[in-house]
């Protein structure tokens, strides 16, 4: 009894241990290491009238425990602010280590402070609404303003909603160069990749609508391929030119009426390329033109992100999955009449197409900003296998056309022959 009292002691004791160990790793903001890494957690937060700047001195120990998920209507309202306020501590040991800051996107104007210090800022509201809601960013701490040796900072965040709910997202504290690798990392696949791609497309575009003309306006195809590369263009520039720079409310009217007409021309371009549907094609054409180009009227007197978004949520509920719909149908019917590989190739880029654009709603739904929207590479991978059908059946009609020059050549040098005979 004694032997089996004894052991059960240890295990309680040996549990505490690890149940300690546990909770110093994942509620502790104590960086101690110039290699470790420190998420920054456990945020006090601030509902109070819009009046950035105030509450920095202020204590919160006594503030409302944020539990890292999305705010309230009530809490994003125009008129609101949200300070969130946490404490962190740094060894001696890293004094002379330079310490950066790694901040993710956020889709509102906030504010970073550190013991009452304004260090970084991203986006404004005052003049003109400018969120950069979608690079990353990192910044340098400055050692004149830290305290180390186990002694308290205080972190300051001060949110600008307007109407955003998304939670505030990860900061995370390192040495400057690895912060400097984080934001690096999550930018080049959540925007310089997409800014790089846009203006590929822009280059594709004009290469297609240059062989268009040299058609005579004969291959209406290579029309609607080129409009619908410029319209990729137009759609991702809120992400390739995402920077405390730009008007982002008109930028994001630009990309959204680019999104719409993106889903209007590769319906063109499949009936178009496919010649599947050879009656009520004037209707067909008509009733998927006419509520897009509403839609993009309508978009242009938006003044405000969330106008801008309820209107895309009414075209996303009612009449993008209709279009959807109806081509995933066309591609099915024409993969199974025609059997051929050109319409197979297309319908696959466009299943991929779906469920990277259905993996971007499943997580925004969530409440979270993900690491990069891959709908973009989507609709990227449409393009590009459009590209590889269309320059497959160039070379195939060029190859026809050499070898009908060739016979004829044949030909003609034979009746000479004959004749010269």
């Amino acid at each position: 009894m004694n032997y089996n009292s004894s052991m059960k002691k240890s295990l309680f004791i040996i549990c505490l241990f690890i149940l300690s160990g546990v909770s110093n790793i994942l509620f502790s903001n104590t960086l101690d290491s110039p290699e470790s890494t420190l998420i920054i957690g456990n945020y006090q937060k601030k509902i109070s009238p819009l009046q950035p700047g105030t509450l920095l001195d202020q204590d919160f120990s006594d503030w409302e425990s944020w539990d890292g998920k999305r705010f309230s209507v009530e809490e994003t309202a125009n008129d609101k602010m949200i300070t969130l306020k946490t404490t962190f501590t740094l060894g001696a040991d890293i004094q002379d280590t330079p310490l950066g800051f790694y901040i993710g996107p956020t889709p509102y104007t906030c504010d970073l402070f550190i013991n009452g210090i304004h260090i970084f800022k991203s986006g404004q509201y005052r003049d003109r609404a400018i969120v950069n809601g979608f690079g990353s960013s990192y910044f340098l701490l400055p050692e004149q303003i830290l305290n180390y040796g186990g002694k308290e900072n205080i972190i300051t965040v001060q949110i600008i909603p307007r109407t955003f709910r998304e939670p505030f997202t990860i900061l995370t504290l390192t040495n400057y160069g690895k912060a400097a690798g984080l934001a690096f990392k999550r930018n080049i696949v959540s925007v310089y990749l997409v800014r790089a791609t846009c203006f590929t497309a822009l280059i594709l575009a004009f290469y297609y609508l240059l062989i268009f003309l040299s058609s005579r306006g004969a291959e209406k195809k290579y029309l609607y391929f080129g409009i619908l590369c410029i319209s990729y263009f137009m759609a991702y520039l809120e992400i390739g030119f995402s920077a405390d720079t730009f008007a982002e409310v008109w930028l994001k009217i630009f990309s959204k009426i680019g999104f719409i007409m993106m889903i209007i021309f590769l319906t063109m371009f499949f009936l178009e390329f496919t010649k599947a549907v050879k009656r009520f094609l004037l209707p067909i054409k008509i009733i998927t033109i006419t509520p897009g180009v509403v839609f993009s009227f309508l978009m242009l007197f938006q003044k405000t992100h969330r106008g801008v978004d309820d209107l895309l949520n009414i075209m996303l509920t009612y009449y993008f999955p209709v279009i959807l719909v109806f081509n995933l149908g066309l591609m099915l019917y024409a993969v199974i009449r025609y059997k051929k590989r050109d319409f197979l190739i297309m319908l696959l880029a466009f299943l991929v197409t779906i469920s990277c654009a259905l993996r971007d709603m499943m997580v925004v739904l969530t409440g979270a900003i993900p690491y990069a929207y891959i709908a973009t590479y989507g609709f990227l991978t449409l393009i590009l296998a459009l590209f590889l059908v269309l320059t497959f059946e160039h070379l195939r009609i060029s190859k026809k056309s050499e070898n009908r020059l060739q016979s004829s050549q044949r030909k003609t040098t034979f009746r000479k022959s004959l004749s010269a005979g």
